[in-house]
């Protein structure tokens, strides 16, 4: 039929050749033959083209940009039933994970919803430093009920946790973010400076059994994983507030503990308590 397109002829043959042929509308031969299994692209002018000149207008698969791994972790979370609160989906849609991770790390290690990153090891290999698990973070940020315009305390501090606690205070809230490691405070200011929240958000190194002469907080939210409750961090905490804290139990055992300062004398009660698997991160 006049004008019609030839179709194109692609059979393989293992162990053998097939030379496969295909004429364009405007009469232009393209040609490849495969021996055993390896196929050589062949031009109009019978040269064989090597595998990237043969590939060059073939485009590769594109990797999943940081708002798809967002939503994908966003979307398992839910499914999986760790995050049920629509203030915090939105902060952990606000924030890309990767950018508080160390230089060199794959894109998507950030957004595995039930491990820990490790950022900073000990010269023995052991872990000193890493991000919680998005789970870990869904939950201790549902369990501290934190509302626009308060001031929150985050003890260990290593980037995604304090920059959605800034999303969740809001303009009018205020984070102060602390940790004893210089480099980790110093990966958080750089990774809150690239999301532009720096004006709600003071990270601080210091030693955080001691006072740290900012006030008292309404929400305070410990990342590392003591064996007992601080006065310190007690004396810091606003009449009515609430303190997250993952308190070791026994060895391999944590129990996630919010304790409400009762009335400013009484010391705290136990508002909820949960116990996971063990992974230290921030």
């Amino acid at each position: 039929m006049r004008g019609a397109t030839k179709p194109l002829l692609n059979v393989v043959c293992v162990g053998g050749s097939t030379h496969v042929q295909h004429v364009n509308p405007q009469g232009e031969i393209s040609s490849r033959t495969v021996f055993d299994d390896v196929e050589h692209t062949i031009d109009s002018q019978g040269v064989q083209l090597t595998q990237t000149e043969a590939r060059t207008t073939s485009q590769p698969e594109a990797a999943p940009s940081s708002e798809d791994l967002r939503e994908a972790m966003i979307a398992e979370l839910i499914e999986t039933g760790f995050l049920t609160d629509q203030a915090v989906e939105a902060a952990f849609r606000a924030v890309p994970r990767e950018v508080f991770a160390p230089a060199g790390t794959p894109v998507d290690l950030p957004y595995a919803i039930h491990d820990a990153l490790r950022t900073r090891f000990g010269d023995d290999g052991k872990a000193l430093s890493s991000l919680s698990a998005p789970t870990m973070h869904a939950g201790n940020l549902a369990q501290a009920r934190i509302q626009e315009g308060q001031r929150v305390l985050e003890i260990g501090s290593g980037g995604p946790n304090a920059a959605m606690l800034a999303h969740l205070v809001g303009r009018t809230g205020t984070v102060v973010s602390v940790d004893i490691d210089e480099d980790v405070t110093a990966r958080t200011r750089t990774g809150l400076e690239q999301l532009g929240l720096t004006d709600r958000v003071e990270v601080i190194t210091a030693d955080a059994a001691e006072p740290l002469g900012r006030g008292v907080f309404d929400r305070i939210m410990v990342t590392v994983s003591p064996w007992t409750l601080p006065q310190t961090w007690v004396g810091q905490l606003a009449p009515g507030g609430i303190l997250i804290v993952p308190l070791q139990i026994a060895p391999g055992l944590q129990r996630i503990i919010g304790f409400r300062e009762q009335d400013g004398t009484t010391g705290l009660g136990v508002d909820r308590a949960r116990r996971i698997r063990p992974a230290a991160g921030h």
